[in-house]
């Protein structure tokens, strides 16, 4: 986020944070509703591993020094758990994937395949940036509401400004 110092208003919507819960049976009837559409894909359901950083790329490296090398990302398996591993520093999203991994290749300019999702089956709730002021979690909520989402908005407290008054009383000791 990027706050404008003058209104105070976040000017970069697009880096905003939003978190949304689930549940697994949610996510699996999602992904089933998928594997039927795409009969030849591989799909994929799991936890996000966390690595250190030192570690994150080693792994990679012990991947690719393997006899195979490179072959060994050919596999769907091996493609999906390449796609499960991120930075411990992210570690508190406790983050799970649905993952495609398809049999050919997407068209030219596509990096990623697109599936549909109906956030009314998909999610139980949805948590917007706790940096955002109210008025604008509120825009924001407004906003998934008119695009027809009707389940629960949670307020994050974790930015919620603390004052903290301590009262000092007269005649204390000159620090030494």
């Amino acid at each position: 986020m990027i706050l404008d110092p003058l209104i105070r208003r976040n000017i970069d919507p697009s880096n905003e944070g939003v978190r949304v819960t689930t549940t697994a049976r949610r996510l699996i009837a999602t992904m089933e509703q998928w594997a039927i559409q795409h009969e030849s894909d591989h799909f994929f359901i799991a936890p996000v591993t966390y690595e250190k950083p030192d570690h994150f790329r080693q792994s990679l490296v012990n991947q690719l020094s393997r006899p195979e090398g490179p072959n060994h990302f050919r596999s769907p398996d091996a493609r999906a758990d390449s796609l499960l591993v991120k930075r411990s520093m992210f570690q508190d999203e406790r983050e799970v994937r649905i993952l495609c991994v398809g049999t050919g290749q997407l068209h030219e300019g596509d990096k990623i395949r697109a599936m549909p999702i109906l956030p009314n089956h998909l999610f139980t709730e949805v948590r917007f940036d706790p940096r955002l002021t109210a008025f604008e979690r509120r825009e924001r909520e407004e906003t998934l509401r008119k695009l027809g989402y009707e389940g629960t908005f949670v307020d994050d407290g974790s930015y919620v400004p603390v004052l903290t008054l301590v009262p000092l009383p007269n005649g204390w000791p000159s620090p030494e």
